[in-house]
């Protein structure tokens, strides 16, 4: 039984992988197009987008959670409160996160 030489097979494997790396590098040229014309039509890169809505998402997620609050306080459910209370907590510093990261990328924007 003959075999093909190692070099052989190696040989389309790192062409294989030249031509990944160029279809890896058109598609991140027409993502950035994509995103230029997502700023164009919106006013707000993808990643100003995301951070806002991000933003918007943990508020709304806040004002049910400080009604969940009520409702374990109101059922004596202390475990259940404190929970609450915790991931409310946790939301808050997330949004001072957020809200930092959007002060840095408009800034970047002017």
């Amino acid at each position: 039984m003959v075999t093909a030489p190692r070099t052989a097979r190696a040989l389309p494997t790192a062409l294989l992988e030249g031509v990944s790396a160029m279809e890896k590098h058109q598609k991140g040229e027409q993502s950035h197009m994509k995103s230029e014309q997502q700023q164009k039509k919106t006013g707000a890169s993808n990643l100003e987008y995301d951070l806002f809505s991000e933003v918007h998402c943990l508020l709304k997620g806040n004002a049910a959670l400080e009604r969940y609050i009520e409702d374990a306080r109101e059922a004596g459910d202390r475990e259940v409160e404190t929970c609450f209370k915790m991931i409310h907590d946790q939301n808050k510093e997330n949004v001072t996160k957020l809200r930092d990261m959007i002060g840095k990328h408009i800034s970047k924007a002017a």
